[in-house]
């Protein structure tokens, strides 16, 4: 199962809602914030086959559906959402992979899209 800890915005924690079930095959879960642009904040997970997903949230701790966001995920030992990295208005992602090099995935206007 997944859960989602709601905050009190004072510090503390208002309860927990169940997010989902089955996410005991992902190898990554990380909190995104708002990947598509609709003003909710969004997950992205990754699987035991290295495939990425984006779970569009839909503002009340459940999901609007995933879409996948690439493949070959698995050789990134990290991945984070750090939030808009180069002012462009959305919300990137950086990954290091094996070798210790850190990436930024610089997200496109569509959801789950990077630049090249």
């Amino acid at each position: 199962m997944l859960w989602l800890y709601q905050g009190n915005g004072r510090g503390g924690w208002l309860g927990r809602i169940q997010a989902g079930n089955g996410w005991n095959g992902m190898t990554s879960i990380v909190g995104a914030g708002d990947m598509n642009g609709d003003g909710r904040n969004d997950v992205l997970a990754r699987d035991g086959s290295g495939a990425l997903w984006l779970y569009q949230g839909n503002g009340r701790g459940g999901w609007l559906g995933r879409t996948q966001a690439g493949n070959g995920w698995n050789a990134m030992t990290a991945v984070v959402g750090p939030g808009d990295m180069n002012s462009d208005g959305r919300n990137d992602v950086l990954a290091r992979d094996t070798a210790g090099v850190l990436w930024l995935y610089r997200a496109t206007a569509a959801a789950a899209g990077w630049h090249a």
